[in-house]
């Protein structure tokens, strides 16, 4: 199917678009609301739970703290979670990187929302929910900002473009911006202090 901008869609007065391009691009929509919406409450949750406690159940000698507790695997979790990341920043290449204008950019983005909410869940699995002190405290405020502001955009974005609409999309897509600057460096601190301290 070919890419339907979205304002084509809204201005459709005239029945210029078939209408099984209009139902594709509304599905997609709905999932990009629906992941949205769901990254922001997993975000939230993760800001205002306690710190997963130790398990006391052990099975055959393991058990699931283990992921939040021991060096290896929360080596396995980060680097999975930077993988993912780096996967959900390609985003940005299909937007400027001519070669990659064959992807569907509804169907993009709606991937770069679900890697979005899917890297919630490992980062639930390297932290245990602890926020951790200094530069581990910075990078999980800094990336729960970033998951939070890319949900309100993915609801904004179904929202009736008025004025107030776009102008609001607009501050928080540069607050989105601001965070993913910063988190680079950031995470560079971070694997730094957890390999030479």
């Amino acid at each position: 199917m070919r890419h339907v901008p979205m304002r084509h869609v809204w201005n459709n007065r005239a029945g210029a678009l078939p209408k099984q391009a209009i139902k594709a691009v509304g599905q997609t929509q709905r999932a990009l609301v629906g992941t949205s919406f769901v990254a922001a409450l997993l975000t939230l949750w993760i800001l205002l739970a306690e710190p997963l406690p130790p398990s006391d159940v052990m099975r055959a000698g393991w058990t699931v703290d283990v992921l939040w507790r021991e060096s290896l695997w929360q080596q396995v979790s980060g680097y999975a979670l930077a993988g993912l990341v780096l996967v959900g920043l390609s985003f940005s290449l299909r937007k400027r990187w001519r070669r990659l204008a064959f992807i569907n950019y509804q169907s993009w983005r709606m991937v770069h929302a679900f890697i979005g909410a899917a890297t919630l869940l490992v980062l639930v699995l390297h932290t245990g929910l602890r926020s951790g002190t200094g530069i581990n405290f910075h990078l999980m405020t800094d990336y729960l900002g970033l998951i939070l502001t890319g949900a309100i955009m993915g609801i904004l974005i179904v929202c009736n473009q008025t004025p107030r609409i776009a102008r609001l999309r607009a501050r928080v897509f540069t607050i989105h911006l601001g965070l993913l600057w910063v988190f680079p460096v950031l995470l560079g601190f971070h694997i730094l202090a957890v390999y030479y301290y």
